[in-house]
């Protein structure tokens, strides 16, 4: 470094001395101490592809990124990327010369607690499913369905074992209740889990094993506030360690073949696992994907409604952004809140609106869209937020007019699909709507969704190149995925 250069240096840092100064002594110490540093640094990796679609309006595509200490320095060609980082000592990759990589794919409609268990119980479900030494086999209507569930309930040894099994659509596989399940398995304990996690379907002799009696809602669907009293009662044998770590293996060979390297869950399932062993079983660098939840304002509001302490709801959401680290965060001053009871849904948006809150809204039928939209509009008349980001998960059904009008007020509509984690392209929705838009969605657009400098290192590692593609793009193949610049391929 010549004397000139060095001096801006310093001066931008604060460390220049005075005009007319010698040299201080402890700066030339600074110098050789950094200069050492470098030498002694794990280098950076700079990987080069033969395309990259960074998401980044900036600077759209490229083919070489420098990565270090798992972000993302610096996008360009090889030769602008290795001129920006000076002294540095880097390496050079190029298992990706001859692919293609994007920013990793974010999943927002699950997360990896009840992904874990999900893949730990039988899964019978509307498709196919290749998971680590075990592949399923797609139930495409009702006759099907039970006839794996009968298939299922015969292979399990233990007499007095309850048949958990998950992926179970109602749009798909009708709408199956006690009255089904006892004929397809009258003396085995069975318990549905539908694939969007939100409703359990038991069968007589579930029942009866774990005590459970009045209220029992019709055809014994539970769903809502249902669903969270019938899961304390199955919970000491759904809820397992065995079962938990047999389907965290599953998830993390499962996910770099879909692309995915985030997953974040509006309503995440506090009350399942502790948060400090979900720490430590995230937070490593094995694991290929980080996580993001989003805490639960609407069984906050309820319990604090139920014990008259309404005053406190604000503070125990804020508690969860202090129990995660590293690859599992809870996003701060974000709340999510669901419909099941309409007035506790109007005083949980009411109460975190005006506390600044970002709101993650699910419509339903107590709750609709057009009461989402009041809810809005007379926040924004009472304090007008320029960037509240409100998302609102609309049913498919939905007229477009009204995600129109909230979209014109600053939120986020989206439509509410079934199911956990797709990562599929489409073109009619494009790259956008699996990496940037869910980014800003969480308000993580500087860390995640797109490739540049700052950004986490977590990429997608595609075949092809979506742009140019000619068949449907979810059948480009999907090579595996880099997190924090760690490279997992797709078992």
């Amino acid at each position: 470094m010549n004397a000139p250069g060095a001096w801006i240096v310093l001066a931008a840092l604060g460390l220049a001395p005075s005009a007319g100064a010698a040299e201080p002594a402890k700066t030339l110490r600074l110098l050789d101490e950094t200069a050492a540093q470098w030498a002694t640094a794990q280098p950076a990796t700079i990987f080069v592809a033969r395309s990259i679609l960074t998401a980044d309006p900036d600077r759209p595509a490229a083919t070489a990124v420098a990565v270090a200490e798992g972000q993302v320095l610096s996008v360009g060609t090889l030769e602008t990327v290795a001129a920006s980082l000076g002294g540095m000592p880097f390496d050079v990759d190029r298992r990706f010369a001859g692919k293609v990589i994007v920013p990793g794919f974010i999943e927002t409609n699950a997360d990896a607690v009840f992904a874990a268990i999900a893949f730990g119980t039988e899964i019978i479900s509307a498709e196919d499913w290749k998971l680590a030494g075990r592949t399923t086999r797609v139930a495409r209507n009702r006759e099907e369905y039970l006839a794996r569930v009968t298939q299922a309930a015969a292979k399990i040894a233990l007499p007095s074992g309850t048949l958990f099994t998950w992926g179970y659509e109602p749009g798909i596989h009708g709408d199956l209740g006690r009255t089904q399940l006892d004929k397809a398995s009258p003396r085995r304990p069975v318990v549905l889990w539908s694939r969007a996690g939100d409703m359990l379907v038991f069968n007589s002799a579930a029942l009866r094993k774990y005590g459970i009696v009045e209220p029992i809602p019709e055809e014994a669907r539970f769903s809502g506030s249902l669903q969270g009293a019938a899961l304390a009662f199955v919970a000491k044998d759904l809820f397992t360690p065995r079962r938990f770590a047999t389907g965290l293996q599953a998830l993390r060979k499962w996910l770099p073949g879909k692309g995915i390297t985030t997953l974040a869950q509006s309503g995440a399932l506090t009350a399942i696992a502790p948060q400090h062993l979900l720490a430590a079983a995230l937070d490593d660098a094995s694991t290929p994907f980080r996580s993001f939840l989003i805490a639960d304002g609407s069984a906050i509001y309820a319990a604090a409604a139920k014990s008259g302490e309404l005053e406190d709801v604000v503070a125990r959401t804020q508690r969860y952004a202090t129990l995660g680290r590293g690859r599992v965060q809870w996003l701060s001053r974000q709340v999510a809140i669901r419909c099941e009871n309409g007035e506790e849904f109007e005083g949980a948006f009411r109460m975190f609106w005006d506390a600044g809150y970002q709101i993650h809204a699910e419509a339903g039928a107590e709750c609709d869209g057009e009461m989402i939209l009041r809810l809005l509009r007379e926040g924004m008349e009472t304090e007008r937020r320029r960037d509240h980001r409100l998302t609102v998960a609309l049913p498919a059904d939905a007229p477009p007019q009204l995600a129109a009008e909230l979209i014109s007020l600053g939120a986020i509509a989206t439509t509410r699909r079934p199911g956990f984690p797709e990562g599929r392209l489409s073109r009619a929705s494009g790259l956008a709507s699996i990496t940037s838009q869910p980014a800003f969605a969480l308000r993580r657009e500087g860390y995640v969704g797109s490739i540049k400098a700052g950004s986490n290192a977590d990429f997608a590692i595609l075949e092809a190149d979506p742009a140019r593609a000619t068949g449907t793009l979810d059948a480009i193949r999907i090579w595996g995925t880099v997190v924090s610049g760690r490279v997992y391929p797709a078992k």
